[in-house]
């Protein structure tokens, strides 16, 4: 009897998942779901942030509320925006995508760092690849053992802006003694002959 009902369940639960995806039209290959750009618009009593979470339409969006834009800039290699919002605090987007959100980036740059981190036995030098936010190197810079972390990022203007408007991310790990920050490219900075690092991290 168990084995009948465990079949049911299944037969049950994927007849349900058929009717759900058909209802709302989404596609049979989870494969062509898309993230859609994130894009503002402007309502009748406020400016929100719209996330498109289905790619044939607006079947299913979220907003947030914008308290105010705090940056917009281009640089030579993408399109940095800051917003201050209500639901989820400051938010950092690069070409109308989010990079992270100050309700919940700890949990991200935590996961991100400790967890290798802390598997690893007296680790000294570690690598940034990118993570111009800086939430990566405050979690790095905790750790009593670390003497060196080097970080590379490609475009210097997301460290300024995160500096100037999201200080509470890197908590002022960028003016570390330990952290050597470079702006660059960092496929031929990896190609040189360095000392090896104990974890290379990639944000």
């Amino acid at each position: 009897y168990g084995i009948a009902y465990s079949i049911c369940f299944v037969v049950i639960g994927a007849i349900a998942f058929w009717k759900v995806t058909e209802a709302l039209n989404v596609p049979r290959r989870l494969g062509r779901l898309r993230r859609e750009h994130v894009s503002t618009t402007l309502t009748m009593s406020s400016t929100l942030l719209v996330f498109n979470l289905h790619n044939d339409g607006d079947k299913l969006t979220m907003s947030a509320r914008i308290k105010q834009h705090l940056c917009h800039r281009v640089t030579e290699f993408q399109t940095i925006d800051i917003y201050d919002t209500d639901a989820f605090g400051r938010v950092l987007l690069l070409d109308n995508h989010i990079q992270l959100a100050e309700m919940d980036e700890r949990a991200y740059h935590e996961s991100l760092v400790h967890i290798p981190l802390l598997g690893l036995r007296d680790p000294k030098r570690a690598l940034v690849v990118g993570g111009g936010d800086g939430g990566v190197l405050r979690e790095l810079v905790k750790h009593p053992t670390m003497e060196c972390v080097d970080m590379v990022d490609i475009d210097g203007g997301v460290v300024e802006e995160s500096k100037k408007y999201l200080p509470f991310v890197s908590d002022g790990a960028f003016d570390h003694p330990i952290v050597n920050l470079t702006i660059g490219d960092a496929f031929p900075y990896v190609k040189q002959d360095r000392e090896p690092y104990d974890l290379i991290i990639v944000d």
